[in-house]
C-alpha cells in the first residue's frame, strides 16, 4: 500500500468519527501507517473504515479511547466479519448481519423465538403453523426491534445491518 493510501484510511476514519488524528502522538501515527502500508489492502481498509465508523457511532465509542494499533486491530477485524457476526468495542458490542442473508436469519431466528416462549407441544399434529407468514407477522416492528436488545435501533453500512446488543 503506497503511503497516501494509508494516509487517506485514517482520514476517512477520522472523518467519519467527528475525530482527530492530531490528538495522537506523531510516532503513534507514523507506526499505523507503516503497519497500514505493510499489511493490508487499501480499498478493503477503506470500505471497513465506513463499515466501523458506523459500529463505533452505534455503540457512542469514543475513538480516542482507542489507540492506533488498537484502531487498525478493529479495521482488520471488521474486514473479517462474516455472515453474521459479533465486533466487540471498548463502550458495547454490535452484531453485522450480512444484508443478503438478514431476513432468512430473522425469519429463522423469530421462529426459534416463538417456539421458545410458547408452548407448542401440545398443538395437535394435524394443526399445521405457517411458520412463514408467522414470522411476517412479527416483522412488523422491525429488525432493531428485534436484534438490538439494547435500544432497538438499526444501523446499516453496505454491506451490513449493525445493531448495538449491550
Amino acid at each position: 500500500m503506497e503511503l497516501k493510501e494509508a494516509v487517506q484510511i485514517f482520514r476517512k476514519l477520522s472523518n467519519e468519527l467527528n475525530a482527530d488524528f492530531s490528538a495522537y502522538p506523531l510516532e503513534e501515527i507514523k507506526e499505523g501507517i507503516k503497519r497500514l502500508q505493510d499489511e493490508s489492502n487499501p480499498d478493503d481498509l477503506m470500505h471497513s473504515a465506513g463499515i466501523l465508523a458506523v459500529c463505533m457511532n452505534a455503540t457512542d465509542d469514543d475513538m480516542h479511547d482507542h489507540t492506533i494499533e488498537e484502531l487498525i486491530d478493529l479495521l482488520e477485524e471488521v474486514d473479517q466479519i462474516g455472515i453474521d457476526d459479533y465486533l466487540d468495542l471498548s463502550a458495547g458490542e454490535v452484531r453485522l448481519i450480512h444484508e443478503d442473508e438478514i431476513d432468512e436469519i430473522w425469519t429463522e431466528s423469530l421462529i426459534d423465538l416463538i417456539k421458545e416462549c410458547y408452548d407448542l407441544g401440545d398443538v395437535p399434529s394435524f394443526v399445521s403453523i405457517d411458520w412463514e407468514q408467522t414470522a411476517q407477522n412479527c416483522k412488523v416492528d422491525g429488525k432493531g426491534h428485534h436484534f438490538s436488545g439494547y435500544d432497538g435501533s438499526e444501523h446499516y453500512s453496505a454491506p451490513f445491518y449493525i445493531f448495538r446488543t449491550n
